[in-house]
């Protein structure tokens, strides 16, 4: 592909909410045509609804991914966003013609499935990045250099609390086990809760454990609690706790603890109050002392609101649209140049996903999980 041509790029599924933010993305980007898109249906009406009726203006629109590809032979990559459930048999139609891929954060908690596109990445010599934005935060990079200058001295612990609300109120298919985990398989013996809820959805700090303290996990061990939404098919409620090949202590929280009615209500474009709709803090301990860190909304602004006692934040979306717009042109440049600038590689977030299915099977089993090297 010459270096002066736009890279022609297609979206499957359209069932991931950040396909939203990486659509808008993509449409800013002058490096980029958008070819097609293919949706499911009620996909459609809530992102016209989000981006305008004339988003999708001059986009060919099918609802059948393999429809779209054998009517566009010119697509050269391809955001793979439809559910969980999903990603396999639209990375299989890519990778088998030559299409480079930007996954979704979770490409398969099947590990077969996920050996399986390994192998055809490596095959079609196809270039694959993951979707992980917590790895675009400015945030982590500076607690990773700060551990490794060694000012916190031996890291002894960390702890990480990822929470949000249950997006099951908009995508629904978030909270049906099959779509978002990939099988019904229940929480614990006789549950009526099952697999796929917030530890499916928040491998972020999972992954950034990992980074920052270049290790991987080792013991593993999870508790689920009673779900505090009604009706709710998959996990509200998580905890972990582990130590990592390393040595260093960790207690990971990726729970949908925000409730939607009294969260993330907003005031202006970029007003909301707490709690917010994403929070992502983490700590890190050693020898010589501690880190605390708001690793999500760093970027932002804490106002009192004239004569109350109520708090609002000021967010900047500017910051994470720039962090997407790298990620997108980095995914470009490699593809043209023959580079390697993923941050996270299928190899890589494969171990990460591992640990996620370490924690569901301590919940299930009632004891700790040891991960194979």
């Amino acid at each position: 592909m010459s270096n002066d041509k736009k890279l022609k790029v297609a979206v499957t599924g359209f069932e991931n909410g950040h396909c939203f933010y990486l659509y808008q993305g993509l449409r800013s980007e002058p490096d980029v045509e958008i070819v097609a898109v293919s949706f499911a249906p009620r996909a459609r009406i809530i992102y016209e609804k989000r981006l305008g009726e004339d988003a999708f203006k001059g986009v060919d629109i099918y609802y059948d991914e393999k429809e779209m590809f054998d009517a566009h032979p010119e697509i050269e990559a391809c955001i793979c966003g439809g559910s969980n459930r999903k990603h396999m048999h639209e990375f299989r139609l890519c990778a088998e013609r030559g299409i480079h891929v930007i996954s979704m954060k979770a490409p398969s908690y099947d590990m077969v499935e996920y050996d399986e596109m390994i192998r055809l990445a490596k095959e079609n010599h196809i270039v694959v990045y993951i979707e992980l934005e917590m790895r675009w935060k400015a945030a982590i990079e500076r607690i990773r250099e700060i551990i490794a200058s060694g000012k916190l001295g031996e890291i002894k612990a960390f702890n990480a609390y990822n929470y949000s609300h249950n997006p099951m109120w908009w995508q629904h298919w978030m909270d049906i086990p099959e779509e978002s985990y990939g099988k019904r398989i229940p929480i614990r013996e006789g549950s009526r809760i099952f697999r796929g809820g917030a530890l499916t959805d928040h491998p972020h700090i999972f992954d950034i454990i990992r980074y920052i303290l270049d290790s991987d996990f080792d013991v593993v061990y999870a508790e689920a609690a009673p779900n505090m939404r009604d009706g709710a098919e998959t996990e509200d409620l998580v905890y972990v706790i582990g130590k990592m090949k390393n040595g260093v202590i960790f207690s990971l929280d990726p729970s949908y603890a925000n409730r939607e009615p009294e969260q993330a209500r907003i005031v202006g474009k970029n007003l909301s109050k707490y709690p917010r709709a994403v929070q992502v803090e983490m700590q890190v301990t050693g020898t010589k002392g501690t880190l605390y860190a708001d690793s999500y909304n760093a970027d932002c602004v804490e106002e009192l609101e004239p004569g109350t006692q109520k708090y609002s934040v000021w967010t900047r979306d500017l910051a994470l649209d720039n962090q997407r717009r790298i990620f997108v042109r980095n995914f470009i440049s490699d593809i043209r140049n023959g580079t390697d600038n993923a941050a996270v590689s299928l190899e890589e977030h494969k171990r990460t996903l591992m640990a996620s299915n370490a924690a569901y099977d301590s919940i299930y089993r009632g004891q700790p999980v040891k991960l194979c090297d």
